[in-house]
């Protein structure tokens, strides 16, 4: 997985802050907040989903009455309208959340089904906000998922037609 990042962002490697996601995306200010993106994957053996007819919409939904354990909504989710990360039809939602503290956050959680199962994408703005930083928002328009060898992990097609030999190019 791949994403663009922002001035003023910083990656940090995963498990580098303990009960980290798969990747995290933080302020430079303050690195150990909750501001930013973390993205993770749960294997489809673990969320029971099996090809591409798994319905995230429904995972959304339930996430906008519920929200997760670790965000404690204040109030219900809103429903965000799908949008496209790297390709693939997300689902989200968007609220203000606790993570158990004082403090009241900012966030989109995006919800999308890929043949390696289901990622969770959090965006989260500082704490005592509002609005989510726009270069967060944009940084989802940034996110691909690449395999290893660098081939990119999105189905995809290429075509080349065999070159028609020109007239004369085999005369001397």
């Amino acid at each position: 997985m791949t994403i663009a990042v922002p001035d003023g962002w910083d990656v940090l490697s995963p498990g580098e802050i303990p009960g980290t996601a798969n990747f995290m995306l933080v302020s430079d200010r303050e690195p150990r907040g909750r501001a930013g993106i973390r993205i993770g994957n749960f294997s489809p053996k673990i969320v029971g989903g099996h090809g591409p007819d798994v319905d995230v919409k429904y995972r959304r939904d339930e996430g906008v009455e519920h929200g997760t354990a670790q965000e404690n909504l204040v109030g219900r989710g809103i429903p965000l309208e799908p949008r496209l990360i790297a390709g693939v039809k997300a689902w989200g939602y968007a609220a203000t959340a606790t993570f158990g503290e004082e403090n009241t956050y900012p966030i989109q959680r995006w919800l999308l089904w890929r043949e390696d199962g289901v990622w969770l994408i959090l965006v989260a703005g500082f704490a005592n906000t509002s609005v989510i930083p726009a270069e967060l928002i944009g940084a989802l328009d940034t996110i691909s998922f690449i395999r290893p060898s660098g081939t990119p992990a999105a189905p995809y097609t290429v075509t080349t037609a065999s070159p028609s030999p020109s007239p004369g190019a085999t005369e001397s």
